[in-house]
């Protein structure tokens, strides 16, 4: 099994630990913000655009927010959703999505980020303290990861039997384990 942090970067200005394993904080950062938008995906809004006041931002379905989001993380400016029978063309840059009907009045629309409240430090110290070396370094998901022994030391440490625990072996189908 090997869970790796997400990120591409070979770490760079590092701040070190007893274990030898060094991660930069910028880019622990980065990859903590990819791991809460994976964990915690964001919402995706919209109001009309209509004469008078403006409308009040209501949130698109799971479904369609999750659609927007693959938009977004493969970074396409543009793409079309649907939307209860309705075609919208959703447009990142400009942040509307614009029904395909003729006389349709275009949304706007916005992202709504849940921040998790996490202490990033604490989870850099348990991270360092399980996390190994991980070849390749070019890696896309970085350089580093919890693999082999030290994911096993973590089940240790949880006091979770890997071969019986449904979660353990959820995460360890995850991490695509072969033992």
């Amino acid at each position: 099994c090997d869970c790796r942090r997400p990120g591409g970067e070979e770490p760079t200005g590092m701040d070190g630990e007893a274990d030898g394993l060094q991660i930069d904080d910028t880019r622990w950062d980065a990859d903590c913000e990819a791991a809460f938008e994976v964990a915690l995906p964001p919402r995706w809004e919209f109001r009309d655009r209509a004469w008078g006041s403006p409308g009040v931002w209501r949130a698109f379905p799971e479904a369609v927010s999750a659609e927007i989001g693959a938009l977004a993380r493969r970074g396409q400016r543009r793409g079309n959703v649907s939307l209860g029978g309705c075609e919208l063309v959703v447009d990142l840059q400009e942040m509307v999505a614009v029904p395909t009907d003729q006389y349709a009045v275009p949304r706007m629309l916005r992202k709504s980020v849940r921040q998790p409240r996490a202490n990033r430090g604490a989870l850099k110290q348990m991270y360092q303290r399980y996390a190994e070396e991980a070849p390749p370094p070019d890696h896309p998901a970085g350089p580093d990861g919890i693999a082999g022994e030290g994911l096993l030391q973590l089940f240790g440490d949880l006091d979770v039997d890997p071969a019986a625990d449904v979660g353990a072996l959820a995460l360890a189908a995850a991490c695509g384990a072969s033992e």
